[in-house]
């Protein structure tokens, strides 16, 4: 069995690959500002709080998924493979062009959740509902510190 699939059936099964979809997702987004973190020396801080956060995320997400008997995408390729966001190129990026391509990834990861959270709210899965809250909430923060960073840019 592998991780797009539901051993599920009903509604948690149709959840399922959407959640994987967005740990797999997660994971590019850990890596983009882990690499950011290597290249920016202005900003450590901040650009680590947001990873941290997006490793607490990706923990919880991973959790749920396995608590409600999926198999979460685990290898570097396979969430990849199931992430909605695009790596971002290789190479070395200004700080405003790294800035602009974390609020843009978190913009569409946080678009995505909200629609995964009307199919939970629409299915009554109470769970799945706060559990995509919180990855809501979170995302929103990391984005609000992202426009925080390009404020300071700017001035």
């Amino acid at each position: 069995m592998d991780g797009h699939h539901s051993p599920l059936s009903g509604p948690l099964g149709e959840l399922l690959p959407e959640l994987n979809e967005h740990l797999g997702s997660l994971a590019v987004l850990l890596h983009q500002y882990l690499k950011h973190g290597w290249f920016t020396f202005e900003t450590p801080a901040l650009q680590q709080k947001n990873y941290q956060n997006v490793l607490a995320d990706m923990n919880h997400l991973g959790t749920f998924i396995v608590r409600l008997g999926g198999v979460p995408p685990a290898g570097m390729l396979e969430q990849t493979n199931v992430s909605y966001l695009e790596p971002e190129a290789e190479g070395r990026h200004t700080l405003f062009n790294m800035l602009e391509s974390n609020l843009y990834l978190e913009t569409v990861h946080g678009s995505r959740l909200r629609l995964t959270l009307e199919t939970a709210q629409e299915l009554c899965e109470i769970n799945c509902v706060e559990t995509v809250q919180t990855l809501i909430s979170s995302s929103e923060k990391r984005a609000t510190t992202i426009t925080t960073l390009q404020g300071r840019r700017k001035e």
